[in-house]
């Protein structure tokens, strides 16, 4: 057995910026970039005395036995990069952010565990690229101090209860005379970096990541697996104390190699529990072990059984124990949902959760079917399953089948109110607000959202509570009602800030800009636009940031600023390099030529006219494509080529005369009519 060694060590993390789009551009370029940055950093590390821990994949973690070193090592690292860099082609550049702090460690056979390590691990992604992020900790620790340094101000970390203050280390003087302080504040705030007032008062409250159960028992019965995990994960979200991150989070790391260390220190969680789930027949049996991050101590290990339907119980057993080994209160409406008896017939209870899992996952086509099928039976079996009316409904929607959609829905919340369950109709006003949204029956979709936000004083569920008012100001905004839909967005986002969950945060951040962009409110669409950009950089939300890239061009063509227009779509077509979604594609073809329009630059917005245009048709997408055959009509007549502009539009009519259902392109009419001029003429 490995002895367990408490020690102080100054901390050093450092990774590859943008290393994930490089491998999706070029993997074999990408590997020998990265051959290259280890023999770079692994030189530098070495000639200062210090040990490698671990590669983690483009990121390195390392220790030293003073600051001094791991300074020098910093500085010494980015100054040859930023050498060779400036003598390199962009795409062969390697720029990389170091993260250094000094506190306790805890030493476990290869492994450095504690929670200053982790606190490292969240310093090194506030950095700027090519740049050295740090503690005060770490410069009170340092001997020599000629060295060249900016305060950050405090600054809020992911899942780091208390704000500290960080510092930039420049690599000389002339780095440092460059910068001024503002522009320091500035470049970190557009990163997504928090900085705060020293004296903010932050909740404190405990981090616990629950992995993705390993299954004991028969692959059919991974349903059970997902559906114990997502439930306890729920349960974790009602208490206030404690921070829990998303089944989305936990999925990738189903089935990963990487240490239970490593997994801490990418969700920013002070502790770790793994579950093993086995289930045959009407039972289960989970084992629980609860790793301490901050030691690599296990503080509980303890197995659980009991028949499905009893999952939500069992859930509220293990989290009782998690609240009494970390010496938190549990309040006595939580302890009373823990210990509700689910009265649902324990084989229609697995039944629904495998339909459920179905609807859920859809790994593929004939998900749905599936799904349907085994509500059906949970259904037959026990037809008062107010959730498995609810689930079954919602598919019904996915397929478009909405009477018997609204039909499973009115059943559910029947059966729900009759027995005062209160977590089923939380999860059906919320369901039933969507459907009604969908159909576009605003008010009563605005009823049911209102009905589900007043139970959550029964039920403290913040992040359900934060979801229903994100959903009501769509609805709102659908209306036309623009101050509503900015109040309850603003008050989700209160929420969503409270528990620090950054991408709901920054999502909500995006429709707010939406909000604005749609009032032509430019200049609050932008800041809006801003905030949210700032979050999907720091989280490497990419797809959404290309997204959002491509709208905020949108207003700055609106207001004929041509060069922040060109600036966001070239960073979004760089961005969309990494992702197949020709939708996004033809979206920054068809941006580029609206720009070349206004710049009355003809030939260069056909040329991406033309592209966009492939690209919707590949995709079947015949509206856009309608679209883009009249874009390009109006520019062939500017040209004077009569003959195309009548082709095109004889192409863009024939189009929309395929497409189901009544549509009418305003603009192809207008084309038309210029090309009729020109035939009288």
């Amino acid at each position: 057995m490995n002895k367990t060694i408490v020690k102080e060590a100054s901390i050093f993390f450092s990774d590859i910026v943008g290393y994930s789009s490089m491998i999706a551009r070029d993997e074999k370029a990408a590997l020998q970039l990265l051959d290259e940055h280890d023999l770079i950093l692994e030189t530098h590390i070495a000639k200062n005395n210090g040990h490698i821990i671990k590669h983690i994949g483009d990121a390195i973690f390392a220790e030293f036995d003073s600051s001094d070193s791991a300074s020098k090592t910093a500085i010494g690292i980015q100054k040859e990069l930023k050498e060779r860099n400036d003598n390199t082609r962009g795409k062969d550049q390697v720029v990389v952010r170091i993260g250094l702090h000094y506190g306790s460690v805890v030493v476990k056979g290869d492994d450095l565990f504690g929670n200053d390590v982790n606190l490292c691990a969240r310093i090194e992604p506030t950095a700027i690229p090519g740049g050295i992020a740090t503690s005060g900790t770490f410069l009170s620790n340092m001997i020599d101090k000629n060295i060249f340094t900016r305060s950050y101000g405090h600054v809020r970390m992911k899942n780091i209860p208390e704000p500290m203050e960080l510092f930039r280390i420049y690599i000389d003087e002339d780095d440092y005379i460059s910068e001024h302080q503002d522009d320091l504040i500035k470049k970190i705030i557009n990163r997504g970096v928090k900085v705060v007032d020293k004296d903010e008062k932050i909740d404190d409250y405990k981090t616990i990541a629950i992995l993705y159960p390993e299954n004991l028992g028969k692959k059919e019965e991974e349903f059970f697996c997902y559906g114990f995990l997502e439930q306890i994960i729920n349960d974790l979200k009602t208490i206030d104390e404690i921070r829990t991150p998303s089944i989305f989070d936990v999925k990738k790391f189903k089935d990963s190699n990487d240490s239970t260390s490593q997994i801490s220190i990418d969700l920013s969680v002070q502790y770790i529990a793994k579950l093993s789930i086995l289930s045959v027949g009407d039972n289960f049996k989970v084992n629980v072990l609860l790793i301490s991050m901050g030691n690599g101590e296990e503080i509980l290990s303890e197995s659980f059984d009991g028949q499905h339907n009893e999952l939500k119980i069992i859930s509220g057993k293990i989290i009782s124990q998690f609240a009494d080994k970390l010496s938190l209160d549990l309040s006595d409406t939580i302890k009373e949902l823990f210990e509700r008896k689910n009265k649902v017939d324990n084989d229609a209870y697995k039944k629904f959760l495998e339909g459920k899992y179905l609807f859920d996952v859809r790994e593929n086509s004939d998900s749905i079917e599936k799904s349907e099928k085994m509500l059906k039976k949970a259904l037959a079996i026990d037809d008062k399953f107010s959730e498995c009316h609810a689930i079954l409904g919602m598919v019904y929607n996915l397929r478009g089948e909405l009477d018997d959609a609204e039909d499973e829905l009115e059943e559910a919340l029947d059966i729900a109110e009759d027995n005062d369950n209160y977590e089923a109709l939380s999860m059906i006003y919320n369901s039933m607000g969507i459907y009604y949204k969908d159909q576009k029956r605003f008010e009563k979709s605005i009823k049911f959202f209102n009905k589900g936000i007043k139970l959550q004083k029964t039920l403290p569920n913040d992040y359900m509570r934060a979801h229903l008012l994100h959903n009501m100001s769509g609805c709102y905004g659908l209306m036309g009602n623009f101050d509503k839909r900015l109040i309850y967005l603003e008050q989700s986002q209160i929420i969503y800030e409270k528990l620090d969950d950054n991408i709901a945060l920054g999502n909500s951040y995006g429709e707010m800009g939406n909000a604005y962009k749609s009032t032509s409110n430019t200049e609050d669409a932008i800041k809006y636009y801003e905030k949210a950009k700032q979050i999907f950089v720091s989280e490497e939300m990419n797809y959404a940031l290309a997204q959002l890239l491509v709208l905020e061009s949108e207003i700055y063509l609106s207001i004929k600023d041509y060069k922040k227009t060109k600036d966001n779509l070239d960073m979004a077509s760089k961005i969309s390099e990494e992702f197949d979604v020709p939708i996004m594609e033809g979206r920054i073809y068809l941006a580029y030529a609206q720009l070349y329009m206004q710049e009355d630059e003809v030939d260069d917005a056909l040329d991406n006219l033309d592209e966009a245009l492939d690209i919707f048709i590949d995709i079947n997408n015949k509206l856009r494509a309608s679209d883009v055959l009249t874009m390009m009509g109006f520019l062939y007549i500017k040209k004077k080529k009569y003959r195309k502009a009548k082709k095109v539009h004889k192409r863009a009519k024939k189009l929309l005369g395929n497409i189901e259902g009544s549509y009418r392109n305003m603009s192809l009419d207008k084309l038309q009519k210029e090309i009729e001029k020109i035939e009288e003429s």
